[in-house]
């Protein structure tokens, strides 16, 4: 799988050490989309993101990869909760939207962007998504 970290992801992050929060949440959400598209760093939403499941928050812990907490981590589990579905993308966001929100939310930034894949999913299957932000 392809892994982005967007150019928006890097806003995200900037403005997070300046002490931009509270304006500049922490990006724990995660989505997945069903459509084909080519993922860049200059992405800022999903091919597709799903409007029948909500983004889940994630758990979001700091983790070693090669040096001591070298690497932001989010880790949530989608289940697919309406119809049947292949999933071809999954990313990381600052905000929460709500099941059949206009996608992307206004304000919203994506960090992380995965895609390539080809997970189908029967309803009530879940996929549990690790996804890693290595600073090197």
């Amino acid at each position: 799988m392809a892994v982005f970290f967007t150019n928006e992801g890097k806003d995200v992050c900037a403005a997070r050490l300046i002490g931009a929060t509270p304006s500049q949440p922490e990006p724990k959400f995660i989505a997945w989309g069903t459509g084909a598209g080519a993922a860049a760093a200059t992405s800022v939403s999903l091919s597709t993101e799903s409007t029948e499941e909500a983004r889940v928050t994630g758990t979001a812990t700091q983790v070693t990869t090669t040096q001591t907490n070298d690497t932001y981590q989010v880790v949530g589990t989608l289940t697919c909760t309406t119809s049947g579905k292949t999933i071809t993308n999954a990313g990381v966001f600052d905000i929460a939207a709500a099941i059949g929100a206009t996608r992307p939310v206004a304000g919203d930034k994506l960090l992380l962007l995965g895609d390539s894949l080809s997970t189908v999913l029967a309803v009530g299957e879940s996929i549990q998504f690790t996804c890693k932000l290595q600073y090197t």
